[in-house]
């Protein structure tokens, strides 16, 4: 039996979704036709994460996926990071309040190279420092971000210049 779910919005947020009920909305997202999905402040973490990601990877509805404060680490964004590199649909990704690092960092940046789909990311409040946010810089020109939201990690002076001079700089001429 095929999934035929085309729906608008999927709301699971603040429940206590772990990678078992991640495996069937999976399955949904797979076969369905789904828009917006918000799997905010559950209990996901990487396997639940590496399940919604394998998924999401393929689709070509999903516009928005929210998947803050969910206990997704460095493990988790490995997953995020391979799926950005195949989606072409997902334009708004939360990832705010979860526990993804540099290494993280650096796998969602390399999945962004050459995303120009995503155009809104949140790694807020995540344990991102000056390393994560130099990954970052050095894909935002192949990338087609317009909105990058990394407040309330450990960014230092080091990497607010980095940031800054990269936005500064004219990627046209390049």
């Amino acid at each position: 039996m095929g999934v035929k779910a085309d729906i608008s919005l999927l709301d699971l947020e603040g429940n206590a979704v772990t990678w078992k009920g991640a495996k069937a909305l999976a399955y949904l997202l797979e076969g369905g036709n789904v828009h917006t999905v918000k799997l905010g402040e559950n209990a996901l973490e990487d396997t639940g994460c590496k399940l919604i990601a394998s998924c999401v990877a393929s689709s070509r509805s999903l516009v928005r996926l929210d998947l803050r404060a969910n206990r997704i680490s460095g493990l988790g964004a490995i997953s995020i990071g391979d799926m950005l590199a195949e989606n072409s649909s997902v334009k708004h990704l939360s990832l705010q309040k979860n526990n993804i690092d540099d290494n993280g960092c650096c796998s969602i940046a390399a999945g962004l190279k050459g995303n120009h789909a995503l155009k809104h990311l949140s790694l807020r409040f995540n344990d991102i420092s000056d390393r994560g946010i130099n990954d970052l810089v050095g894909v935002l020109p192949e990338c087609s971000l317009t909105s990058l939201d990394v407040g309330g990690n450990r960014i230092g002076p080091e990497g607010a210049v980095t940031l800054a001079n990269s936005l500064c700089m004219d990627w046209s001429s390049l």
